[in-house]
């Protein structure tokens, strides 16, 4: 629990929980197992725990179990790992002219015109 001063006089009790938990199926992350953290935060009178393991959710179910055991409420999530083409880079490159949806249409030369006899043009629907 944490202690706040919401109107700074009567201190008030916040409920507190982590969000970000990582457990041994954190792999080379973490050590702690799921039943450990779920009696560790029932020890601590936490009401929920956040499970957050990198890149898996192999231990959900098995710290679903944990917690429910021991009365805390599970938060199931995930820390995820998102690489583009430059690890350094935070958004793609941007390309002022991206390229046409369909190479026959730059510049006009495959798309169909009523001009030319193409959809719905003079030159369609005439027999010779």
């Amino acid at each position: 629990m944490v202690i706040a001063f919401t109107d700074g006089i009567i201190p008030t009790i916040m409920p507190f929980t982590h969000l970000e938990v990582h457990s041994h199926f954190t792999l080379l992350g973490a050590t702690p197992a799921v039943a450990d953290l779920a009696a560790r935060a029932a020890a601590d009178g936490l009401s929920h725990l956040a499970l957050t393991d990198s890149n898996a959710l192999y231990g959900a179910v098995a710290f679903a179990r944990a917690c429910r055991e021991v009365g805390v409420q599970p938060i199931i999530g995930m820390t995820v790992t998102v690489e583009g083409p430059d690890p350094l880079a935070p958004f793609p490159a941007w390309e002022p002219n991206p390229p046409a949806p369909f190479p026959a249409w730059e510049g006009g030369a495959g798309l169909p015109s009523p001009r030319r006899g193409g959809v719905g043009g003079r030159g369609q629907g005439r027999r010779t």
